[in-house]
């Protein structure tokens, strides 16, 4: 799901079980193991390294380290809530 939609559900999550919060931070955690990129040039992702406008580079910036903070994130919680299961 987008970001938007997540930050939405991540509201309402403590309204559900500890084990029915953890399904749902594992297919979100799924969801961006597998994404592919913000920007593609011949059916392929564009790599940070790669891109040369300064705009785009920001937005592959922002959203590499948006990811990975969120990653560490869902790991943790992920962890947390297999304690409570």
């Amino acid at each position: 799901s987008n970001s938007s939609q997540f930050v939405i559900l991540v509201a309402f999550l403590k309204y559900l079980g500890p084990a029915e919060q953890r399904l749902v931070l594992v297919r979100r955690l799924e969801f961006l193991e597998g994404a592919r990129g913000f920007f593609r040039a011949g059916g392929r992702p564009v790599r940070l390294a790669d891109e040369t406008d300064p705009f785009r580079r920001g937005m592959l910036q922002v959203a590499i380290e948006t990811s990975r903070v969120e990653k560490q994130w869902l790991r943790e919680m992920i962890a947390s809530l297999a304690e409570k299961s």
